[in-house]
Order: C-alpha cells, then sequence, then structure tokens
C-alpha cells in the first residue's frame, strides 16, 4: 500500500507540472481531428466508413465526452483536455509501480521524472491522439500482471481490451502474451484454465464489440481499422524512408482543400484507389490497393525494402523525433524540452536489456510491448508518437542498466572501462544522423521559421509592400512554394523566388541543404544557368534530401530537367537514369523520363508503384514544363475528370490549354478553379500569358479586359494591369477601384525596393 500511496503522490506531481506547462503553451496547437470528427459523429454528418479510420476506443471515448459536453466546442475540447490530464497521472503512477516493484525505490522515482521530461511523452499528452491512453493500458496491463490473483486476470484482461481496442493491431500479441504469462508464473492445470478464461473475457467481448461496429459501419465485420494498408504504403513506397508520413502525390495534392474534413488524408486515398480501378471499394479493398502498390516495389526492389527496414530499426531507437502530426512539431518548440534525452536513454536501455536477459520472464510484457512497438515501426514507419509507446519499456530497461554498470564496476576498473567503452559506442550509434535525418531537421526548422515570417504578414498593409517577409518565408522553406504562394506579389519589378535564393546565398554557413532550396529557387526563378550550377556542385557530392511528395530529392533529377530546357537530351536523360538508379522508383523522375519519352514503360512503373491519378498529374505537369502542352493538356484533363476538386490539376490544365490555343476555354477551366481556391498561385507565367492573349483577341470587350486586368494584377503584374485598364473608362467604378489597387500595388512595392535591396 505504501508503493500504491507513493505512486499516486508522483502522478499528481507529474500532473501539477504539466499542468503549469500548458499554462504556459499557446493553447491554439490543438490537434483537434478527434473532437472535429466526433462533433460531425454527433451532428450525423460524419460517414461511417470514416469511423473505421480511426482509434475506435479513443473515438468513442472523444465522442461520449461530446455528449456529456454539449454546450459549445470550447468545453468538449476542454473535457478531452482533462482526459488526457487524467490519463498523464494514471501513466506516472502506474510507472511507478511497474518500477517499485522491480527497483529500488530511488530509481522508480528517477523513472517518473525521466517519463516526464520526456520529448515523447511531454508532446503527445497534449496532442489529442490515442497514444497516451494506450500508453496507460500498457502500463495497467503490466501492473495487473505483477498479481496472481484472479482479479488480476481479469484487469489484465480489461487492459488488454483497452489496448486493443485502441490499437487493434496488439490483440495478436495480447492472445499469446497472456497465457504464456500465466505459465511462466508457475500456473499448471486448472488454476491456468481458470486464469486464461478470466484474462480472455474482457478481449472476447473487445473483439466482439469491434467486429459488430465494422459491420454497423461497414458491412464487414473484419473490416481494418486505422488503415494498415495506406499506413504500409507510406512507409515502404520509393520515396518513403520509413520516417513518418509521406503521402502519394495524388493524395497531398487534395487534402490541402478541405482542413474541415477529419483525417482528410485517408478520405483521399479512399478516393484515388477507387478512381484508379473504376468501382466502388470497401474498407479492406481499399488497404488492398494501397499496400498492393507497395509490395509492388518491395517484390521489385528487395535490396532497397531490406535496407529501408534496417533503416527504420536504427531510427527507431535514434535520438531524432520524426513527428507525423504537424501540431506536435509546432508544440515542441513550445515546451521545455531537455535535448538529447531519448538518445541517453535508448542507450542505457540497450545496456540493461543485456543486463535483464535472464530475468526475460518476470520482464516479458516489456520486453514484448517494446519489441511489438519497434515491430510495427519496422512494417509501418518510424515517428515520435510511435516511439512514445516504447517509453515505459525503455525507462525499465534504462534504470536496469545503470543499475548494472554500478554493481559491475564496484571495485572492478576494468569492468568500468569495458561498460564504459560499450556505452560510448552505443551512444555513438544512437546519435549517429545521416541526410534523411539532417534534412529533416533542416526542413522542420525551416517550417518553423517560415511560420513565423509569416506571422509578420499584415492584412492592412498590400502583400506587395511585404516583399522582405515573403522572400524570408520562401527562403525558409522553399518547398512549401508550391501550397502556399499568394497572389498579389510584384512579379515585374523583382521575382520572389530570385531574391529567396539571394538571401540563402547571403548566410554565411549554408549548408548542403540551404544549397539544395537555393536551386530549387533558382529554378522557379528562371535562372537555368545559376540553377545548373548549384545542382552541378551538389550532385558531386552524392547526397540527397529528402523531400518526399512536396519536390524532387536529387540534385540530378533538377540537372536532367534543366539539360532538357537547355535543349540537351542526351545529357539530360543521363542525369534523370543517374537519378533513378539511385532512387529506383521516384516518381518525379519517372514521369520527367516518360513526358521526355526517355525509355519505355516508366508510365506502368509509375502506375504500378503509385497510382493512373499519380502518373496522369505528375507526367502532365512534366509535360508543361517542357512545352509540350497539347500532350499535357490531355493528360490534365484526364486526372481531372477523376480528381474534379484539384486546384493544382486544374490550374495546370487551364495553362496548358492556353499555351495550346484554346483560350477561351483556358480561361473556363481557370475561373471554375477560382471558385475553390484562388491560391496557391500556380503556373505564373502560363497563366498571365492565357490572360494576356484572351484580352488581345478582344480588344472591345471591356469587361473581359477588366477580369484580365484583375487576373494579371492578382499573378504581380500590376504595371501590364494599370496599363490595360487605363484604355477602359475610367468613369466605370469597377474600372476605376481595380486601378487603384493597382496603383497602391505599385506604390507600395516601389517605397520598399531600396529595403528590400538594401536586406538582399
Amino acid at each position: 500500500m505504501h508503493s500504491v500511496g507513493v505512486a499516486i503522490a508522483m502522478g499528481l506531481l507529474v500532473a501539477l507540472l504539466y499542468g503549469a506547462i500548458d499554462a504556459a503553451a499557446p493553447t491554439e496547437l490543438r490537434f483537434v481531428k478527434y473532437n472535429l470528427a466526433a462533433d460531425q459523429h454527433l451532428e450525423g454528418n460524419l460517414p461511417s466508413v470514416r469511423r473505421m479510420d480511426l482509434s475506435p476506443f479513443y473515438f468513442e471515448t472523444i465522442a461520449l465526452l461530446g455528449r456529456i459536453a454539449p454546450a459549445s466546442d470550447t468545453l468538449a475540447l476542454e473535457a478531452t483536455g482533462w482526459l488526457h490530464r487524467v490519463a498523464t497521472f494514471a501513466a506516472a503512477s502506474l510507472l511507478y509501480l511497474v518500477l517499485a516493484w522491480r527497483l529500488p525505490r530511488r530509481y522508480a522515482v528517477a523513472g517518473v521524472v525521466a517519463l516526464a521530461a520526456m520529448p515523447h511523452f511531454m508532446v503527445y499528452a497534449r496532442v489529442f491522439e490515442p497514444e497516451l491512453v494506450l500508453l496507460v493500458a500498457l502500463l495497467g496491463y503490466v501492473v495487473a500482471t505483477d498479481r496472481d490473483a484472479r482479479w488480476a486476470a481479469l484487469l489484465a484482461g480489461v487492459c488488454a481490451a483497452a489496448a486493443t481496442a485502441s490499437r487493434p493491431t496488439f490483440l495478436l500479441l495480447f492472445l499469446a502474451l497472456g497465457p504464456l504469462g500465466f505459465a511462466l508464473r508457475g500456473m499448471r492445470g486448472r488454476p491456468l484454465v481458470v486464469r486464461c478464461v478470466w484474462f480472455f473475457l474482457p478481449l472476447l467481448i473487445c473483439g466482439v464489440w469491434l467486429g459488430a461496429r465494422a459491420q454497423s459501419l461497414v458491412g464487414d465485420p473484419f473490416a481494418p481499422v486505422m488503415n494498415p494498408g495506406t499506413v504500409f504504403f507510406e512507409g515502404n513506397h520509393p520515396l518513403s524512408r520509413g520516417t513518418s508520413a509521406a503521402y502519394p502525390i495524388s493524395v497531398a495534392s487534395l487534402i490541402v482543400l478541405d482542413p474541415n474534413v477529419p483525417d482528410e488524408a485517408h478520405n483521399r486515398y479512399r478516393k484515388v484507389a477507387r478512381e484508379s480501378l473504376r468501382r466502388g471499394l470497401t474498407t479492406a479493398e481499399v488497404n488492398a490497393f494501397w499496400a498492393g502498390r507497395a509490395w509492388n516495389f518491395i517484390e521489385d526492389e528487395p535490396g532497397r525494402a531490406v535496407r529501408n527496414v534496417f533503416a527504420k530499426g536504427l531510427r527507431a531507437l535514434r535520438d531524432d523525433r520524426w513527428h507525423d502530426v504537424g501540431t506536435a512539431e509546432k508544440l515542441e518548440a513550445h515546451l521545455p524540452i531537455v535535448p538529447w534525452l531519448y538518445g541517453a536513454l535508448v542507450s542505457l536501455a540497450l545496456l540493461g536489456v543485456g543486463f535483464e536477459a535472464r530475468a526475460w520472464r518476470e520482464q516479458l510484457a516489456l520486453l514484448a510491448f517494446g519489441a511489438a512497438q519497434i515491430a510495427v515501426m519496422l512494417v509501418f514507419y518510424v515517428s515520435a508518437r510511435q516511439q512514445m509507446v516504447l517509453l515505459p519499456s525503455l525507462v525499465y530497461f534504462g534504470l536496469a542498466g545503470v543499475r548494472g554498470v554500478v554493481r559491475s564496476i564496484r571495485g572492478n576498473r576494468r569492468a568500468a572501462a569495458g561498460w564504459g567503452l560499450l556505452w560510448l559506442g552505443l551512444v555513438l550509434v544512437v546519435f549517429a544522423r545521416d541526410d534523411t535525418t539532417r534534412d529533416h531537421i533542416h526542413s522542420s526548422r525551416g517550417g518553423l521559421e517560415a511560420d513565423r515570417a509569416a506571422e509578420r504578414l499584415s492584412d492592412a498593409i498590400p502583400l506587395a509592400a511585404q516583399h522582405h517577409a515573403i522572400s524570408e518565408v520562401l527562403a525558409a522553406a522553399s518547398w512549401l512554394a508550391r501550397d502556399n504562394l499568394p497572389g498579389n506579389i510584384d512579379r515585374e519589378g523583382r521575382s520572389p523566388f530570385a531574391d529567396a535564393a539571394r538571401r540563402i546565398g547571403a548566410r554565411p554557413e549554408a549548408d548542403f541543404f540551404d544549397e539544395f532550396d537555393r536551386g530549387t529557387l533558382e529554378l522557379q526563378a528562371g535562372d537555368l544557368d545559376a540553377a545548373r550550377s548549384t545542382f552541378e556542385a551538389l550532385a558531386a557530392t552524392g547526397r540527397r534530401a529528402y523531400r518526399t511528395y512536396a519536390e524532387a530529392s536529387d540534385p540530378a533529377f533538377y540537372l536532367g530537367r534543366i539539360a532538357a530546357l537547355q535543349g540537351q537530351p542526351e545529357e539530360a536523360e543521363s542525369w534523370l537514369s543517374q537519378a533513378l538508379d539511385r532512387t529506383p522508383g521516384d516518381p518525379f523522375v519517372l514521369a520527367e523520363m516518360s513526358a521526355l519519352a526517355f525509355g519505355s514503360n516508366h508510365r506502368e512503373t509509375l502506375e504500378r508503384y503509385y497510382s493512373p491519378l499519380d502518373a496522369e498529374l505528375l507526367i502532365a505537369e512534366a509535360l508543361l514544363v517542357h512545352a509540350r502542352v497539347e500532350q499535357a493538356a490531355e493528360h490534365f484533363g484526364r486526372h481531372l475528370r477523376t480528381a474534379k476538386r484539384s486546384h493544382r490539376a486544374a490550374v495546370g490544365f487551364a495553362a496548358a490549354l492556353g499555351a495550346s490555343g484554346q483560350v477561351e476555354r483556358g480561361v473556363e477551366v481557370y475561373r471554375r478553379s477560382l471558385e475553390r481556391a484562388s491560391t496557391p498561385v500556380l503556373w505564373n507565367d502560363q497563366i498571365s500569358a492565357l490572360y494576356r492573349t484572351w484580352a488581345a483577341a478582344h480588344p472591345d470587350d471591356p469587361a473581359i479586359r477588366l477580369e484580365a486586368a484583375e487576373i494579371l494584377g492578382f499573378h504581380g503584374r500590376f504595371r501590364e494591369a494599370e496599363a490595360m485598364l487605363e484604355k477602359l473608362d475610367t468613369g466605370d467604378d469597377r474600372v476605376r477601384a481595380s486601378l487603384i489597387r493597382m496603383r497602391d500595388s505599385i506604390a507600395a512595392g516601389e517605397a520598399t525596393e531600396p529595403a528590400a535591396s538594401e536586406a538582399n
């Protein structure tokens, strides 16, 4: 009972500490996917199939809180916050019991302190995702199995059921772990059967509930929950390096359009699979479609797949954190994170596993949970959210490692030196970094810097006057330009891409990834010679970036594109072949080679590893880059027939139509795209040319010329728009208002030009 009292006290201390930290953290940094889905479910607006995307137990709990606290969204969110505070208290208390029943109490206290200070626990205790509840259930299972009573077997079954209902992939583990654990404790015959019955009863109820729930939602009691097929794809397709969520381009190009749809990515996975096969699909069939794409790649490139699994294993145990929830990354920047704590704990835990090898029977659950979670990451992908489930096992074995080393070195200097060298070797492995990790750190830092720069943009000041802040955003995170570039940025007086490239070039300690960003910006600015020079220097290093679906990651790809644009097809094919050898199945390279007719079967390979929608979109964009506009229009048109809401494809289609002489149709397509979204501004030069040609074809139609002038102004061609408007009737209120906006933008840009030049 003394241990229970101390456990409660430790839990309360952690909860109070976290309450103080919560008071200092921004309240808007909440990830509310489950709350949004629960609200829509309670309103009757959430399709039943969408509930299969979410953790069953956690979702139904959030929905229950929504029923209890329906007064306002704020109240429901606060209820979820209190659920996480209670779970934080329970996790700390239960961990203390797990440790205190195995180690001296001072070690148990140290273990709870380590858990509370762990970045993963500190972040995901505040992000409304199911891992915290799963962690409590696993700890509860360990505590229950430390007791021999019949009620303890029932409690262990309840905890196992809660863990399974939170993440069903744990079911098979518990089916094996329960009876084995009882048998290893010396139970035989009738006592073993009785314990197993009590243990399996809650699991049986859980299984029946999950099956009945799936039957009622999608008509299949065995339908997979939480999309294991799509998650398997994310961790194993050609661009994935087994870290965080790496979407296919077809899905990534759609999910930005409707932020009010919870877990929009999985909704789009279904759409892409359905449209690819041109028929309705069950939940199981959608998962099979995407898992099959990854298996195609694994079958074709088994060596690459083995290396990917090995890399996942290393990253699961390394100190770097890979967040698959963007909010978590931003939240981490506001919390008192202790650096290198996870890596230090892992290195000690690896020692501890060796010390505890003979006592594996007593530590079976902690060993099994740790091994199972690492196996999950090896099969799917590594993320900080997944690593959080490892923490109880790591804390215990880390403390066991410390105790083992202390015992070994007492009075034995040689042992001390040996253990010190072994621990140092483990530290070197745990803290080692490759280029994938370095670019991830670079991208995470750049994303936060871009957010801060974007916050300095003012709605009260024309964007043309905020050129400095725009170039700061682009220089910090150039890969975000496609999805975030606003309109009304001056494109005549200066290029935001060129200015951002110069800003990066002026950094005194620019590294490989800074230079990579500079090259992509120079290419977007149209400075092919500068981009070529930058990428040639990068290609000579043999290194690559890690941009997944945001942009191509290999300098050789960009050199191939530049060579083709400069009329050197043989060199272009050589560079692109080199890029494909380095990253087999790279969809950007396959699309480029298909568009340039280098080799054969590239489109088939792209569809085999991704989908027909990915092939159509990427090949269309590559064709448009290389001015093969009639073919580009055909590909964009086919893509849009199935992905009607894609702003990215619609703007590309309009640009291709205009360049191929179908001006009226191009304008109509662009108009329709503006009804859904006006930004980001894509294919700037091509859309400007479309409206310029359209206006020239209708010199006597003031309405057309006014519309063309406004589009040209939106695309940053203020002076051209001003000249077009001046030829119209300036007594017309709409013309006069538009002319004033253009002149204000010109004046604002000219006023900031000296300051921007000095800053660059």
